[in-house]
C-alpha cells in the first residue's frame, strides 16, 4: 500500500501530531508513506525528515493556487499512491482539485479526508470551497460525532476518534516533569496547551484567573500563535511551543481547555494518559472525551466564573482530583482511545476502499 498524507503545515498542533503518528506507525506496518505540507514546514516535518520520511512542501499561497496544485499533481504522478489522505480544509481543496488533472496512473486511487474541526474558523469563501472539496472524497472521516454533524449531508462518512496517546509508553512522573520546569512539589499548576488563537478561549482563562480564590497558582501556557503579544501582560506564563509538551503534562495539577469550539482535542487524552484531571468546555468533541464529574469537569463556554469555580474545586479537593485523573486513565483503556487503535481503524478504512 502506498499512501500520501497531505496537511496544511507541519508545526506543533493536534492535526499535525496525528499526521506524525500515522506516518510513523503506518511505516512500521510496512506501508509506504509520503507526507505533503500544502502551506509550510515546521518542527514536525523536520523530525519526520530526520527519521527518514519523504516530506514535500508545495507552498499554497491562496485558497485556490493552481501552481501549487500542479506541484501536487506532479508529486502524485511520480509517487503513484493507492490512497491520498488529506487533513484540514486547504489540503482537502488541493487534493480535490487533483482529481481533475490527468495525472492519475490508475482509477483505483482513493481520496480520504479526516475532518478535524467544525470549520468555524474558515472564511465564507473557504468554507464553500471546502464543502465542494468534501464531495470529491471517497471517504470522509470525522474525528467526532460533533464534527460529523457539522458536515454537509449525504457524504460517505465514518467517525474515527483520533489519538496520539500510547499507554505502552507512560509519561514521566510528576516529580520529573516538575524538575524539567523548575517547579517545586508544592507549586500549584494549571496548564493550558494549544494554539494561541481566539477559538481556544484564552481570554476566558485570563478572566478566570482573577476569580480563582486559590492563591499562588502558576498558570502555564504551552503553545504559540497570534495572541502571544496580547497575552504577555497577563497572569499566564507563556512557555512557547515545546516538543516535550506531552512529557510535562504530569507536572500539572489540572489541565484546562476553555475552547469555543473543538473537533476532538488531543490535549485531554494526553492529560488522561498522565492521570491529570481536565476541565473543558461543553463544545464539540470535548464532550465525547470528558465524562463530567467522573473523568474531569465540563463547564459552559464563555464563562470565566464556571471555569474559576472548577479550578478552585480541584485545588480544594486533591483526593477528588486524583480520582478524576485515575478515572480518565481507565477511560482511555476501556474506550481504546489510543494511537494503536486509531491506526488500525484507518488501515481498515484504507483496505475497504481499495477493495471496493
Amino acid at each position: 500500500m502506498r499512501i500520501v498524507l497531505i496537511t496544511n503545515g507541519l508545526g506543533f498542533g493536534g492535526a499535525e501530531r496525528i499526521i506524525e503518528t500515522l506516518a510513523t506507525d503506518l511505516r512500521k506496518k510496512g506501508v509506504c508513506v509520503l507526507i505533503v505540507a500544502t502551506t509550510r514546514g515546521g518542527p514536525i516535518g523536520d523530525k519526520l525528515t530526520k527519521e527518514g520520511h519523504r516530506v514535500e512542501i508545495i507552498g499554497v499561497k491562496r485558497v485556490i493556487d493552481f501552481s501549487a496544485i500542479r506541484k501536487l499533481c506532479h508529486i502524485l504522478s511520480t509517487y503513484r499512491p493507492n490512497i491520498v489522505h488529506s487533513h484540514l480544509a486547504v489540503s482537502d481543496i488541493a487534493s480535490a482539485f487533483t482529481r481533475f488533472y490527468p495525472w492519475l496512473p490508475s482509477p483505483t486511487v482513493q481520496r480520504v479526508t479526516t475532518v478535524h474541526n467544525l470549520g468555524v474558523e474558515l472564511s465564507p469563501i473557504k468554507h464553500q470551497m471546502w464543502n465542494l472539496a468534501l464531495r470529491q472524497m471517497d471517504r470522509v472521516v470525522a474525528v467526532s460525532h460533533a464534527a460529523r454533524s457539522a458536515l454537509p449531508k449525504n457524504l460517505p462518512t465514518s467517525v474515527v476518534h483520533p489519538s496520539v496517546v500510547s499507554l505502552t509508553h507512560p509519561p514521566p512522573s510528576r516529580q520529573e516533569a516538575r524538575f524539567r520546569l523548575g517547579l517545586s512539589d508544592r507549586s500549584r499548576v494549571v496548564l493550558f496547551i494549544g494554539r494561541l488563537v481566539p477559538i481556544k478561549g484564552l481570554d476566558i482563562l485570563v478572566k478566570a484567573t482573577q476569580l480563582v480564590r486559590t492563591t499562588a497558582v502558576n498558570y502555564l501556557v504551552i503553545g504559540d500563535g497570534p495572541l502571544r503579544t496580547a497575552l504577555s501582560n497577563t497572569p499566564l506564563q507563556l512557555l512557547g511551543s515545546r516538543s516535550d509538551a506531552a512529557e510535562i503534562i504530569s507536572a500539572a495539577d489540572m489541565v484546562v481547555l476553555p475552547s469555543r469550539s473543538e473537533g476532538f482535542p488531543q490535549v485531554p487524552l494526553q492529560a488522561m494518559a498522565a492521570k491529570v484531571p481536565v476541565i473543558g468546555t461543553r463544545v464539540g468533541g470535548t464532550v465525547e472525551i470528558i465524562q463530567d464529574t467522573h473523568s474531569g469537569y465540563l463547564v459552559q463556554p464563555e464563562s470565566p466564573t464556571a471555569l474559576a469555580k472548577a479550578i478552585d474545586k480541584l485545588f480544594a479537593r486533591p483526593t477528588l482530583a486524583q480520582q478524576l485523573g485515575t478515572n480518565g486513565f481507565e477511560l482511555l483503556k476501556t474506550r481504546s482511545l489510543t494511537r494503536e487503535a486509531m491506526v488500525d481503524r484507518m488501515i481498515g478504512i484504507y483496505d475497504r476502499l481499495l477493495m471496493s
